[in-house]
């Protein structure tokens, strides 16, 4: 039952209802986005690539060449491997590295970098792979047979794994360093690839790396080979990177687009183009793709910018969002939990904030923002001009927003203490109860201007203020 209490004081009524929990919420100005507070900082999987801090040094600006890879060593220092050479980046200045002089690397064309846990860092070139550690700088190529590099990582137990390609690493593609000693696999272990591209482990002690086929192989054990029904792999590269999720499941990227091509996900000892709400793995020719900590898949693209997959659902920032170049060669995640993204155009860093933005951008309906309410539920109402947007949240899924109330102007909001939540609309108040919008009062609050807000005492009564002469 409602109960009106016409009271007028000054230009202002005050209608009562019989209802019953005081809500105290700040009113946001027009055309400035919502804010909210972060749980944690990490890079947090429920936001929105434009959500995060974004940084970027782009190549047209002199900041910097075009980028090719990534590493961070132990003393925090990040390396990024340019066309112009080695650069060395303390968070403030690039610096050109050299090694000293009567130390030389096996090769200036960078392929590939790697910071391993006792502080090296490890340099794959066009020619060869390099150790810089403690001022010194070792070489583990015979430089009368050079071999290119491609991809270097360190496996739980601190040895060192890479793939190479060329003349001289067709018997052996696959090597591993470990207290010194070089140890190279391929053909008289039955590993049936002449090349290697990228390169990842498991928890199992399987090495996983791509070349005309992708293979799993641990020492010891006969190689597992995927893909080698794909004819086509042949006209290209193969299998270029490959990122490990959970136990029992991976991805990989294969050269070229089409059915059995792309991006392909492996669950259930089976692989299948992977396809999400915003992304279709057929579609996209990737050259990077990592794992986050956070355990969010980035997809580096060719030619249409990053993808970031969580709880199922893909976002996608390109070249319009902001990011420096839409080709994109390389992925790394430093230690601090910050991504970055190696462009034909620059370097982008992705960060999170302290605050979280929800804008047109994130799919707010428009820039005016009248009121917020976070309910109990764990969803955020936010009232615009135009509709009532809710952004809510599903378990390993990223934030949602759903539009309810389109066309019509959302005002002031109250959960009260049952639950039901009250909305100023328009010039109509209504009740949100049983998953049902209920007008209340039918025309009585437009014919005495309109509901300016809400509020319920502490005997569970619930007020509505409004006010006749209000312009409308």
């Amino acid at each position: 039952m409602i109960s009106v209490l016409r009271t007028t004081w000054g230009r202002a009524v005050v209608v009562r209802i019989r209802a019953r929990r005081v809500f105290v919420f700040g009113t946001l100005l027009a055309n400035l986005s919502l804010l909210a507070l972060p749980r944690a900082l990490a890079l947090d999987p429920d936001r929105r690539i434009s959500q995060y801090g974004h940084t970027v040094w782009r190549i047209q600006d002199g900041a910097i060449g075009p980028p090719t890879n990534i590493a961070q060593t132990t003393d925090g220092f990040l390396w990024i491997a340019t066309a112009q050479g080695l650069l060395r980046f303390d968070g403030v200045r690039f610096v050109p590295w050299q090694p000293p002089q009567g130390q030389n690397l096996p090769g200036t064309h960078f392929s590939a970098l790697l910071g391993s846990r006792d502080g090296s860092l490890w340099i794959g070139t066009t020619r060869g792979l390099a150790r810089w550690k403690d001022g010194q700088l070792r070489t583990y190529t015979d430089l009368e047979h050079p071999t290119g590099i491609s991809a270097i990582i360190e496996d739980d137990s601190g040895t060192i794994w890479a793939t190479r390609y060329g003349q001289y690493a067709r018997e052996a593609p696959l090597c591993s360093i470990s207290e010194e000693t070089l140890r190279c696999f391929g053909k008289k272990e039955g590993i049936p690839v002449t090349y290697g591209l990228g390169l990842a482990h498991d928890s199992e002690g399987n090495i996983w790396f791509g070349s005309k086929v992708l293979v799993r192989w641990r020492p010891g054990t006969p190689p597992t080979t995927y893909f080698g029904e794909i004819a086509e792999l042949a006209k290209g590269d193969g299998v270029g990177e490959i990122a490990l999720g959970p136990p029992g499941t991976a991805w990989a990227s294969l050269d070229g687009t089409g059915p059995r091509l792309g991006v392909r996900h492996y669950s259930g000892r089976k692989w299948a183009s992977y396809v999400v709400p915003g992304f279709d793995g057929a579609r996209a020719l990737s050259h990077a793709l990592l794992v986050d900590r956070r355990g969010s898949l980035w997809v580096g693209t060719q030619n249409d910018g990053v993808y970031l997959i969580c709880g199922g659902v893909a976002d996608h920032y390109g070249v319009s969002d902001g990011l420096s170049g839409n080709s994109v060669v390389g992925l790394f995640e430093d230690r601090e939990g910050n991504l970055w993204v190696a462009t034909d155009g620059g370097l982008d860093m992705f960060r999170d904030t302290a605050l979280i933005s929800y804008t047109t951008r994130q799919g707010v309906s428009e820039r005016g923002f009248h009121s917020v309410i976070a309910l109990r539920n764990g969803a955020v109402w936010m009232g615009t001009g135009d509709a009532l947007n809710i952004l809510r949240k599903q378990d390993g899924k990223t934030a949602i927003l759903d539009r309810k109330l389109s066309g019509q102007g959302i005002g002031p909001m109250l959960e009260d203490h049952s639950g039901v939540v009250w909305l100023g609309v328009d010039l109509a108040l209504m009740r949100f109860q049983n998953g049902r919008f209920r007008e209340i009062g039918g025309q009585r609050f437009a014919g005495i201007g309109g509901v300016e807000g809400i509020a319920e005492d502490s005997g569970g009564t619930t007020w509505v203020l409004i006010d006749p002469a209000r312009n409308y």
